[in-house]
């Protein structure tokens, strides 16, 4: 064999037209990217340490990552409507973590009513949501309610 069959050999296989790769098969792989959300919600809950209906205020902003896990922050301002404590709010700042159905949350506040700071724990699930406040004198506050907030955004595909 010589060099000008090897050469005109290398320039024939660089020439093979695509029909020919016809059976190769080629996969898409997605790329994923995370979003960030920043919302206002409004719902009504129950406190079944005080026994009254609060109507519920939130700011939050979310970001969820490619591997769908959502992390973030959370204001809420709870205002009790009925009863000897109503227009008197608590606010709690809370952090967020889970996935876009269901967020676990902590954090901190302050009760007007009885001048006391707390502790608040909760879950946070479309148009539902439930927690606890520990007061610093030891009372529970548990709660539960219904809200606007439809969850956190799911990651995005943003090719095939």
């Amino acid at each position: 064999m010589n060099i000008k069959t090897i050469a005109f050999a290398l320039l024939a296989a660089t020439m093979v037209p695509p029909a020919a790769l016809a059976g190769v098969a080629y996969v898409a792989t997605p790329v994923y990217t995370g979003q960030t959300e920043s919302i206002f919600s409004l719902g009504i809950q129950f406190d079944f340490g005080d026994m009254q209906p609060e109507v519920v205020g939130s700011f939050r902003h979310t970001k969820t990552d490619t591997g769908n896990d959502v992390t973030g922050g959370k204001l809420d301002l709870v205002m009790p409507v009925l009863g000897e404590d109503r227009f008197m709010p608590k606010i709690r700042a809370m952090g967020l973590i889970g996935s876009p159905d269901v967020q676990g949350e902590v954090g901190i506040g302050f009760d007007f009513a009885t001048q006391q700071p707390l502790v608040g724990l909760g879950v946070q699930a479309p148009y539902a949501f439930g927690g606890l406040d520990v007061h610093l004198d030891g009372e529970f506050h548990p709660f539960v309610g219904v809200g606007s907030y439809d969850g956190a955004p799911s990651k995005k595909v943003v090719s095939p």
